[in-house]
């Protein structure tokens, strides 16, 4: 029996990320949500747990998000992967390496929630 969502955040801005926090946090849905702040951090939980989901920013501190995408993909990893960013001209090369979503921060922020309220566990 799955006892609800486990969400990995990769996201450099504390602002972006703590409005995100707080809405996902109030899903009746979620079990847990762990936050990285760069790339390195990210492939440190994932050695450590698997998330159900990846809210993902493209543009961090120690390189593109892409990388994460494409380590899920070449290791096959069952997560559904939510990219979050203002870099909307990268939205078909991170489809074409797995995205499962693809939300524009500067338009569709409500909609990344409404994607999680949506998800039936």
């Amino acid at each position: 029996m799955v006892s609800g969502l486990n969400i990995l955040m990769v996201e450099d801005d504390i602002g972006i990320g703590n409005w995100i926090k707080n809405k996902v946090e109030k899903l009746d849905t979620l079990s847990t949500f762990t936050w990285a702040t760069s790339i390195n951090d990210a492939f440190e939980v994932l050695k450590l747990t698997q998330p159900d989901y990846i809210i993902l920013d493209l543009q961090l501190p120690d390189g593109n998000g892409i990388e994460i995408l494409k380590k899920i993909m070449e290791d096959k990893l069952p997560i559904k992967t939510f990219v979050f960013t203002i870099n909307i001209g990268l939205k078909n090369a991170c489809l074409r390496w797995g995205a499962d979503a693809f939300f524009d921060k500067t338009n569709d922020s409500e909609k990344l929630i409404q994607a999680f309220e949506n998800i039936r566990i």
